[in-house]
């Protein structure tokens, strides 16, 4: 590794701690490369400085990609929690059903379209 690596290496840390934003921005083009994994650990350093409704929705959409289900269904109640949001309702919805959990899925949908619709 060269030193301008190392150095680079360094500061982007060091940014990265600083601003919590950073985290969620690298971990926003993980996921659109499809990098789900990456994503989800670059969105947990964002929400270790700053609990955000939406990184916790990325989060959930990011288990979901991977089929983990379980996880996406605690991320995006997380998000609720902070902020109720029609898309986030939406997605829950959707991973409730993969996760077999009828009854809760037709909730949240019916929740997602009740939000949309005021």
């Amino acid at each position: 590794m060269t030193f301008a690596t190392i150095v680079s290496n360094k500061l982007h840390r060091l940014i990265c701690r600083i601003d919590w934003n950073s985290y969620r921005k690298l971990g926003r083009n993980y996921y659109d490369y499809e990098k789900y994994h990456e994503a989800i650990d670059e969105f947990k350093k964002s929400i270790n400085i700053k609990e955000d409704s939406s990184t916790y929705a990325w989060i959930g959409k990011a288990f979901f990609r991977i089929k983990n289900y379980k996880e996406a269904i605690y991320a995006f109640r997380k998000s609720i929690t902070l902020e109720e949001n029609w898309l986030v309702y939406k997605d829950l919805g959707y991973a409730l059903f993969y996760s077999k959990n009828f009854h809760e899925a037709i909730d949240a949908l019916k929740k997602s379209i009740t939000i949309n619709n005021d």
